[in-house]
């Protein structure tokens, strides 16, 4: 149900602690390198490096993470080549046979 809003998540492909400046460079459209770089001249720059810190653990909570791609499998994927659901957004299974377990 995407209704064409881009959300800034936390990548999951793009990271280096918890993907949340990969995340916020995926969303702008930036280089994940170039961000982390100018984040870590800014926190360090004297007398930032406290305030770099607390800006770092808000993003990382605040922001959500992405699991868009993750899939129903538990690993990653495009969703949609599993989804088998109806109409009304329940699954369904098709060409299910039960064999009872003998010993």
């Amino acid at each position: 149900m995407n209704n064409g809003k881009k959300k800034m998540t936390k990548s999951i492909s793009d990271k280096l602690l918890t993907g949340t400046l990969g995340g916020l460079a995926e969303y702008f459209g930036w280089n994940s390198t170039v961000v982390r770089i100018v984040f870590v001249v800014l926190s360090i720059f004297p007398g930032h490096l406290f305030a770099g810190a607390l800006v770092y653990i808000a993003m990382m909570v605040i922001i959500p993470n992405d699991y868009s791609s993750f899939n129903n499998f538990g690993g990653f994927g495009n969703q949609d080549s599993y989804d088998n659901s109806d109409s009304s957004g329940r699954k369904v299974i098709h060409d299910v046979e039960e064999h009872d377990k003998r010993n």
